[in-house]
């Protein structure tokens, strides 16, 4: 498995061996800390924002509520 890193600029994974993050392009050229192998993004979170809060679990849990409705509305018609 291929060791990734966090891209500090929009949090994909990006593999140790990129020469660029595939999602948005930053590369060491820009004057990030992209290839910083010490970088802290939890770190870099809580400096540029403050209190980090993970992404709203809540819209996750409506699309699993949502596929299972139609999961079994469409079993339910097979029958």
């Amino acid at each position: 498995m291929d060791q990734t890193f966090v891209c500090p600029h929009n949090g994909a994974d990006v593999s140790v061996d990129a020469c660029f993050c595939r999602e948005c392009g930053a590369d060491d050229s820009d004057g990030s800390a992209l290839f910083d192998d010490n970088f802290d993004y939890d770190d870099y979170l809580q400096r540029e924002f403050g209190q980090y809060v993970a992404p709203n679990a809540r819209a996750h849990i409506a699309k699993v509520v949502i596929v299972l409705i139609i999961f079994l509305s469409l079993l339910g018609l097979s029958l």
